[in-house]
């Protein structure tokens, strides 16, 4: 794979871990539209950084419309 196809994929991964977290704290985030799950976590991801945390740090510089994007295509398609 390519450096860029990487660093896509642990985007998508810290993305999905979000969603996840999100879901399990609030069920309600589940009949929210896309682009509120996608702010709640560009919020999510702003709070780890800005608490110093690292882990997340390939998806620090995403932004709620690259989030939606990586959220709407899971799979490279036609």
């Amino acid at each position: 794979m390519k450096d860029e196809e990487l660093l896509v994929d642990k985007q998508r991964k810290i993305i999905d871990s979000m969603v996840h977290k999100i879901f399990a704290s609030d069920e309600s985030m589940y009949y929210e539209t896309t682009m509120n799950l996608c702010q709640a976590v560009f919020e999510a991801i702003q709070k780890e950084r800005a608490a110093g945390h690292t882990d997340n740090e390939a998806a620090f510089v995403l932004k709620p419309k690259d989030i939606q994007d990586l959220i709407s295509y899971k799979t490279p398609c036609c």
